[in-house]
């Protein structure tokens, strides 16, 4: 996260993230991109509304003790500013063109059996980001070969929250910028006390011209694959209580929202806030999750936005209505439950057990990322043990850049910011290390294997700063 001097601490991780200068809230400016389709009808597989990808509660909810689904990889020609592009998107069994993939839900404690085809003309695998699996069911040790491989992913997840999946064969880049990805949601019995549950899964694609100096950055920004007038309006009441999924699904770019009212920030990469924060503002790096709460009021009907910090055709458009006959108003969430601790004992929390230093350098290959000064796959793996605690250090020594680091096979603890402790119970798997800053976190592996850790640009991921945690 890109650093704001704002106290206290917990607020700074939530909200201070993505740009080292601040920009202006956008002006309602005439947007610049529009497309020519639209989400085509939902399937009766997902479930899910099109656009904004509605939960439908009553639709979601299934006694079967094994969830099956189909999902395919296909090619379609997809049309944007007036240019077609071809994508490779998620799709289900109908072939429905889901823009920004398809939205798979399941139920804590339900088996999920994923059969995957791959229709594309590149060998692919899926990563299932945020979810502690066995090692042998979260690429990228495995391939889904091309030209109608197929692949059947086997997991009961245990606990709830919003995630994603995404390829995770290199180059990473290219496979996920042409949209190989899709948002993945595990249901909480509490999810049921929301009026209205969306998923906003957000992108920018190169339409015109590149941006950005050290990565591949968009200039036309997306919700749901869709820009400008075509993303569709969220529908709220005065006695609505409506959750937003945000899924930063951007190979490089940070994010900066703007409310037209006050939210509360209740999760972060699936994990729940012991202490929800109020805001009106929230960024999000590249890999992040956030899941807010949004209560409007007002005695008269009216048009509000949701904006971000560029006028590149964001802006989600939101349609109050004054409901008179509604006599009690919904309140926000105050507390939750976080994730589980590791017991640590007696053990020094302020002293890293392991460093992991992230850098750039110039060599005959060209600009690389480092990990403690080595280029993946020649980095420095790290041997761990199961069920032990440790402390990991990520060092950005990069004067420029943002690198938002992610760990597969678990979630990890926020223990300190630049030598400042975070007293509060913060959970992610995906955190943004500033320029010339460092962040202290305690993780504990209960799965074996071979795990990821890497950055979520994903231009730095292809230019060597990955390594390899090695779990026995």
């Amino acid at each position: 996260m890109i650093i704001k001097k704002i106290v206290p601490l917990l607020t700074l991780l939530l909200v201070g993230a993505g740009c080292t200068k601040k920009e202006a809230l956008p002006e309602d400016n005439e947007t610049k991109s529009h497309p020519t389709v639209k989400q085509n009808n939902h399937s009766d597989d997902s479930k899910i509304t099109p656009g904004l990808y509605s939960l439908d509660y009553t639709a979601l909810v299934s006694n079967d003790p094994v969830k099956k689904i189909d999902l395919v990889i296909n090619e379609i020609d997809y049309e944007l500013d007036g240019k077609t592009f071809k994508r490779w998107v998620y799709t289900d069994k109908n072939n429905t063109p889901y823009y920004a993939g398809m939205p798979l839900i399941l139920n804590k404690g339900q088996q999920a059996t994923i059969t995957v085809t791959n229709n594309t003309s590149a060998d692919t695998n899926i990563h299932w980001h945020g979810l502690a699996l066995p090692n042998d069911q979260d690429g990228p040790g495995l391939l889904i070969k091309k030209n109608g491989g197929t692949f059947t992913y086997n997991f009961t997840p245990d606990y709830t929250g919003t995630y994603w999946y995404h390829s995770h064969n290199r180059p990473v880049r290219d496979q996920v910028d042409n949209g190989m990805y899709g948002p993945l949601v595990i249901l909480d019995d509490t999810d049921k006390k929301y009026t209205n549950d969306q998923l906003l899964v957000l992108d920018d694609w190169v339409v015109n011209n590149e941006e950005g100096h050290m990565q591949v950055e968009g200039d036309v920004d997306t919700v749901n694959g869709l820009t400008g007038q075509d993303i569709e309006p969220l529908t709220v009441t005065n006695g609505d209580k409506t959750k937003l999924r945000f899924v930063q699904a951007a190979t490089a770019k940070s994010t900066t929202l703007f409310f037209p009212e006050k939210i509360l920030i209740t999760h972060t990469d699936g994990m729940p806030l012991e202490k929800p924060i109020y805001t009106k503002e929230l960024t999000l790096a590249p890999g992040e999750r956030y899941d807010v709460e949004m209560i409007l009021s007002g005695t008269k009907d009216k048009t509000l936005d949701i904006k971000n910090d560029r006028d590149q055709g964001f802006s989600i458009p939101i349609n109050y209505h004054y409901d008179a006959k509604v006599k009690e108003a919904p309140t926000f969430t105050k507390s939750a439950t976080s994730h589980k601790e590791i017991q640590t004992g007696e053990k020094d929390l302020t002293k890293p057990d392991i460093f992991v230093e992230m850098d750039s350098q110039m060599s005959s290959n060209g600009h690389e990322w480092t990990i403690n000064g080595e280029v993946f796959p020649d980095t420095e793996s790290f041997d761990l043990k199961k069920d032990k605690p440790y402390v990991i250090r990520f060092k950005n020594n990069n004067h420029m850049s943002n690198h938002p680091m992610h760990i597969h096979g678990a979630h990890f603890k926020i223990l300190s910011q630049d030598g400042t402790p975070v007293t509060d119970n913060i959970w992610k798997d995906t955190i943004d290390v500033a320029p010339n800053g460092y962040t202290d976190i305690l993780i504990q592996f209960d799965r074996v294997g071979e795990w990821m850790l890497h950055c979520h640009i994903l231009d730095h991921e292809d230019g060597g700063m990955m390594t390899t945690i090695n779990v026995a």
